[in-house]
């Protein structure tokens, strides 16, 4: 049974609510791993750590943030068959076409364009707001002062989700 990583330390499995098996929806037949589901103390355990990382990366230098992005997207490329069979498993989506080609490229792709946004700091730049005095529309992007707690969606698990897509990088 797998334990979950928080603040850079593993939790004990045994202090799971309970675990899963995941279902191979082509085949019907169970697959052979199990997943642990975090209690609520493991939760906020983990919310109180996003928040630190959250105000310690606020500080980071725009590069630095690219520099991550852009190597995450480069490890991920490294296990793409792997991550992409895995994903085939456990949702029964194509695996050729839609998972190891068009997905993961987006997945990747969306987090190496949000690595060009984090350099995008000069006197064009999106982060800057925009003033419209006749309509009185104000927009401005930045951050949103926090963590953000992100469910992804099952029918993207790659290119849109908490922990390699666009989600992800935002």
């Amino acid at each position: 049974m797998s334990a979950h990583l928080i603040d850079g330390s593993w939790s004990d499995p045994s202090e799971s609510a309970s675990s899963f098996s995941p279902t191979n929806p082509l085949t019907g037949i169970a697959i052979d791993r199990t997943y642990q589901m975090a209690t609520r103390a493991e939760i906020m355990r983990m919310a109180s750590a996003a928040q630190d990382a959250a105000r310690k990366m606020s500080g980071l230098h725009p590069d630095r943030m690219a520099e991550f992005l852009e190597l995450y997207a480069s490890m991920l490329d490294d296990h793409r068959e792997e991550i992409s069979a895995i994903a085939h498993e456990e949702t029964g989506l194509p695996l050729e076409t839609r998972l190891q080609e068009i997905e993961f490229k987006r997945m990747t792709g969306q987090l190496r364009q949000a690595a060009a946004g984090a350099r995008d700091v000069g006197p064009s730049s999106w982060r800057n707001p925009i003033i419209d005095s006749g309509t009185n529309i104000r927009s401005a992007f930045g951050p949103l002062g926090g963590a953000v707690f992100v469910i992804g969606p099952n029918n993207f698990p790659l290119a849109f989700n908490a922990i390699s897509g666009s989600d992800f990088a935002s």
